[in-house]
């Protein structure tokens, strides 16, 4: 043909796409997943892939009796299983194709387009064009991800361009000490009066007696804590988010990354704060008092998160083998009792530690950030303080009783009032103090979607001067306003709005 002589003959007749594949795979997770993902994990998968791809193309000689059909159908074997998920994502975005996207119709499809492509290899007498177009696609698609990889910012490229050129630098001057409270999953108000037909909300009448500003409709930016921590300590919204409506691992990964280095801790370090983590996400090099395992994965799952293996693993085989999904779930629960029951040393653990801290003399502010596992679930003691059985705290009810949880809402109060009044107790007054749940609650029967959102935000500023606060204030502004009041700066104010994350 006239066009393949225009062509280089290495492009013609070479396989060079076998050998490209895996190295277009590794490069664009590796550019996907920047930061979450170490290049020795990405070069080891490379080596898996490539390993994988040439046993393949080794079988198909012994089937084709021809290296150059032999590699052509390791390659497109290779595309099928590496990019199966993304195949599947794809047809979800048109609504004309997502139909397609289902299993009962997508695999018995890919299945038939697979074996027909198979043959058609056999067939031919020569597969030049082929092999010339898979080289081309690929040295394409090669170039498009070397550009990308080039134009990858530096680490903490983006949270520096937070304050630029709205951070101005601060002058020396005396810092506040700074108690920033999370009470995880802790609602608003009003849902525990509508939901709960709690009559009165004892934190709210012993913060005001302590002259905390309420912030009235408060708001989470997202329903899930991991989100909601990354786009309040980011100060922005998870970017990274937009347009998606289900969360997959590695963006649970990514919103941890992102809290780990987080400007509002760049920004404290920079004015000498001495920073403590009572928290389940690491800040910085200072590691959690328990990280959340739950809400990340190994690199290996991330990496190979959208193969064919793994989206059949996940969303086919617990559907056609019963026997396989009730053992999931048994061991899920397992795993969930395992994992849920240490959250009540781990609460024991960081409310003295947060107390011990208090009573510490410091030449440096303190920034201490303690976040609380309650009243998220499992619900372990009644509103007066005794603790339920384990098989009532983590039975088939655990999440969703109305009661329990109102009588662990009612505890949590107490608490929480315990460790607000040690505090004030121990910096005379002179520290800042927030506290703030991360999300609402909808689970429960009588919530509804927008309860996930309806969360608590309290404030104490030393000199009682909440002019900068607003009703209907979202999380994503809280060191915003901190900031602008305390530190000199002139930060906009984003605006309040929520997503929904599945």
């Amino acid at each position: 043909m006239p066009v393949l002589k225009k062509i280089p003959v290495v492009i013609q007749k070479w396989f060079l796409h076998l050998f490209m594949l895996p190295v277009f795979f590794a490069l664009s997770i590796y550019i996907q997943f920047a930061g979450l993902t170490g290049k020795t994990d990405i070069f080891i998968a490379f080596l898996v892939i490539t390993a994988a791809l040439l046993l393949t193309f080794y079988l198909f000689t012994l089937f084709y009796k021809n290296k150059k059909k032999a590699a052509l159908a390791a390659t497109i074997t290779g595309i099928l299983y590496l990019f199966f998920g993304d195949i599947k994502e794809l047809l979800t975005i048109s609504s004309l194709l997502s139909p397609v996207a289902h299993y009962k119709i997508l695999l018995p499809l890919l299945l038939v387009l697979y074996a027909a492509t198979l043959f058609r290899i056999r067939k031919a007498g020569s597969v030049n064009n082929a092999t010339a177009y898979l080289n081309i696609l690929f040295l394409l698609y090669l170039s498009i991800e070397l550009w990308n990889f080039i134009q990858l910012p530096g680490s903490n490229q983006k949270n520096n361009s937070l304050f630029s050129p709205g951070y101005k630098q601060l002058s020396p001057g005396p810092r506040p000490d700074i108690y920033f409270i999370v009470a995880d999953g802790y609602p608003s108000t009003p849902y525990q009066q509508d939901v709960l037909e709690a009559s009165h909300n004892t934190l709210d009448s012993f913060l005001i007696d302590k002259k905390f500003f309420l912030v009235n409709h408060a708001r989470s930016n997202y329903n899930n804590t991991a989100f909601s921590m990354a786009s309040l300590f980011s100060m922005q919204y998870t970017d990274w988010m937009k347009g998606i409506d289900a969360a997959k691992p590695y963006h649970y990964n990514q919103a941890i990354a992102a809290i780990k280095n987080a400007p509002v801790f760049k920004l404290l370090h920079q004015q000498d704060y001495s920073i403590y983590n009572l928290s389940v996400f690491d800040i910085g090099k200072t590691l959690s008092v328990k990280r959340e395992d739950f809400l990340s994965t190994t690199p290996s799952a991330i990496i190979f998160y959208n193969t064919f293996w793994n989206c059949i693993r996940r969303d086919i085989l617990p559907e056609f083998f019963p026997v396989l999904r009730e053992r999931l779930i048994r061991k899920q629960q397992l795993d969930n009792k395992e994992h849920l029951s240490k959250y009540k040393e781990y609460n024991r653990q960081v409310s003295d530690s947060l107390l011990t801290i208090a009573a510490l003399p410091a030449s440096s502010p303190k920034f201490i950030y303690t976040h609380l596992e309650m009243p998220h679930f499992p619900y372990f003691y009644d509103s007066s303080g005794k603790s339920y059985p384990d098989e009532i705290v983590f039975g088939p009810a655990m999440i969703k009783d109305k009661e329990r949880f109102k009588n662990y809402v009612a505890y949590s109060n107490s608490h929480i009032s315990q460790l607000i009044n040690r505090v004030l107790t121990e910096t005379n007054g002179q520290a800042v103090i927030i506290i703030l749940s991360d999300h609402g609650i909808n689970d429960l029967p009588g919530s509804h979607k927008e309860d996930a959102f309806s969360n608590y935000s309290a404030f104490y500023f030393p000199d009682g001067n909440y002019s900068q606060l607003y009703t209907g204030m979202s999380n994503v502004n809280t060191f915003r306003v901190l900031f602008n009041k305390y530190f000199g700066q002139q930060l906009s104010l984003l605006s309040d709005s929520s997503i929904y994350i599945k």
